[in-house]
């Protein structure tokens, strides 16, 4: 996953692994002096097999993964500080390395890839009191071809990519990146197809919503044993 121009490999069957002015705010996070951008909706696709890499990291943190039923934030000054300020204060703290081996998604970390910079935000953001259900974690790729993992901020304006390549937060349809897949709003364990990966959609193609479920909680059981024999 890149990590300001670090980037690891997407692998389904094994891993996945701007300036603007400012004024403090007596909330304690940083109120842009610039207007919140326009933006629109993600439109979500056929389900798709999830990351082992996400798996792995729902076995370790389950209080980050039980996100609940599907909500979009209410759009406001605060809460678009809260994210300005949750996407610079992170991007600011994490030194880019790659993973040496196995792609791992890890929090608390003072290095990493862009994986660790997205779920460290989505941590530090439902300290704020985000929902997780707002807060889905979305692959795309970069023009370069490397794979690249963000978190994303669905709210009634639309969604919004917190991204360790841009300072600024940034509406979704700006940043430039093919987007591949998403995880549900209700678990992080189901993950979504959208924009054009079609090759991705058709992966569980015609399968059940609990089907797809009893698909996670069978990838899930056979993870973890992978994971407690490696241990």
């Amino acid at each position: 996953m890149a990590a300001r121009g670090v980037v690891g490999a997407l692998i389904f069957s094994v891993t996945v692994g701007f300036g603007g002015g400012a004024v403090a705010s007596p909330l304690g996070v940083t109120r842009l002096a610039n207007p919140i951008p326009k933006s629109t909706a993600m439109t979500p696709g056929g389900a798709v097999l999830a990351p082992v890499a996400a798996v792995r990291f729902c076995m370790d943190n389950v209080g980050d993964c039980e996100a609940g039923a599907a909500s979009a934030v209410a759009m406001t000054p605060t809460r678009w500080a809260e994210l300005d300020s949750v996407n610079r204060s992170v991007n600011g703290r994490i030194r880019p390395r790659s993973d040496a081996a196995l792609d791992t998604w890890s929090l608390g970390v003072v290095a990493g890839d862009c994986d660790d910079y997205a779920v460290q935000k989505r941590h530090d953001l439902i300290a704020h009191g985000w929902p997780g259900s707002a807060l889905p974690l979305a692959v795309a790729r970069l023009r370069t071809g490397e794979f690249h993992l963000v978190v994303v901020a669905r709210t009634d304006r639309g969604d919004y990519v917190l991204d360790n390549l841009f300072d600024r937060v940034m509406p979704w349809q700006r940043t430039g990146h093919d987007w591949i897949m998403r995880s549900a709003p209700e678990d992080l364990r189901l993950w979504q197809s959208i924009g054009k990966s079609r090759q991705l959609r058709s992966l569980l193609e015609g399968v059940e919503p609990r089907e797809r479920k009893l698909h996670a909680d069978k990838r899930y059981a056979e993870i973890s044993l992978l994971h407690s024999l490696a241990s």
